[in-house]
């Protein structure tokens, strides 16, 4: 699945396009387009709350999880599943339940844990704060789309090809994507990646312990 082309359109810039067209232009293809107004802001809400990972975001919903926001973090968290949970089909058919519901239920599931984990993790004291992006699969699909892109983007590589692409990805160079992924980086998570420098510092260690053990 194309996320980042998700989180493109539904997002509050698309949702502030539908209301000027709809509000100030008064175009006829865009009347009572307020119920998908409402369904681009709450999504475009919930990706960026299961994707915090700015300390310094004037965004409310973009900001770390902690002990300081965590009473606005349950109300939003409890809002969202209400809302995810009420959402229907043209044929009325709650979205929960019908053939498109994994998207809407992966996301229900996501909140569910990201609140559970508060619990567990912040209200506990065992972190201070919590980034819900370093809990996401981005990091897995940057390293899949390496591996395609390794064995001429093919989608179905073999063993020996996966085997060859990590190979090559641990000793020559940290994972980077291209813009055709399936997600971009956010950030800048370092992952698989071998400093030579470290290796050169370890070489270098070993060589000052084999000299003392020597006999």
């Amino acid at each position: 699945m194309k996320v980042s082309l998700a989180a493109s359109i539904l997002s509050s810039s698309v949702a502030d396009a539908l209301t000027y067209c709809s509000k100030s232009l008064k175009l006829p293809e865009f009347e009572n387009c307020e119920g998908t107004i409402e369904f681009c802001r709450n999504m475009n809400n919930i990706f960026d709350f299961l994707n915090t990972r700015n300390f310094l975001s004037k965004s409310p919903y973009k900001r770390p999880l902690s002990e300081k926001n965590i009473e606005q973090c349950n109300s939003f968290i409890d809002f969202s599943i209400s809302y995810l949970s009420s959402l229907k089909d043209k044929d009325h058919v709650p979205i929960t339940k019908s053939i498109r519901k994994t998207g809407f239920n992966g996301l229900i599931i996501c909140l569910k844990s990201v609140k559970q984990l508060l619990v567990d993790l912040v209200l506990s004291g065992k972190m201070k704060f919590l980034l819900t992006y370093k809990l996401s699969q981005d990091h897995l699909e940057l390293l899949f789309s390496t591996i395609r892109a390794r064995g001429g983007f093919s989608n179905n590589p073999t063993a020996w090809q996966v085997e060859a692409a990590m190979k090559r990805i641990l000793i020559h160079s940290e994972i980077m994507t291209s813009s055709g992924a399936n997600c971009l980086p956010q950030d800048t998570t370092t992952i698989l990646f071998v400093s030579s420098n470290i290796k050169k510092q370890n070489e270098i260690e070993n060589e000052y312990i084999d000299m003392l053990c020597a006999k």
